[in-house]
């Protein structure tokens, strides 16, 4: 019951804030079945390509609705997957690789949790310099 309010205050928060900005600003439907479903089919909308690397998946109970910003398209999806994963208390980040257009979620690490998820900046551009991604979208290094 609390996650649902949460959730539900989280999607009034994205839009009242778009609001107050002057965006106009749409609604995706998260229906009921696992996270990863939800997420995919928003990258979809978006026009990129989903992998969800989390080796777990959450149930979403209820459908709910999250802002979705007004902006480019890839922006939008950033604010989308943002407001999203934060329903889902900072336990996902996403990396967005631009070169492919695909979305990485995962499991976010203990360190990068934070109790306010709205602190901890979930969705991250893979494919800016100096980061684990080389300028074609492709991961480099690290370990799998």
């Amino acid at each position: 019951m609390v996650r649902r309010i949460r959730r539900i205050l989280v999607a009034a928060f994205s839009l009242a804030a778009a609001g107050a900005l002057g965006q106009a600003a749409s609604e995706f439907e998260v229906g009921v079945g696992y996270l990863s479903t939800g997420v995919g089919a928003l990258v979809e909308k978006h026009g990129w390509d989903l992998v969800w690397a989390a080796e777990e998946d959450r149930m979403v109970e209820f459908p709910f609705s999250i802002a979705v910003p007004a902006g480019s398209d890839e922006d939008a999806l950033k604010g989308a997957l943002t407001n999203l994963l934060d329903a889902f208390e900072g336990q996902f980040v996403a990396d967005m690789y631009r070169g492919n257009r695909v979305v990485v979620i995962d499991v976010a690490p203990p360190n990068l949790r934070a109790a306010r998820p709205s602190a901890l900046a979930v969705v991250r551009d893979a494919s800016a310099p100096g980061s684990a991604a080389t300028s074609g979208g492709e991961a480099t290094g690290g370990e799998e």
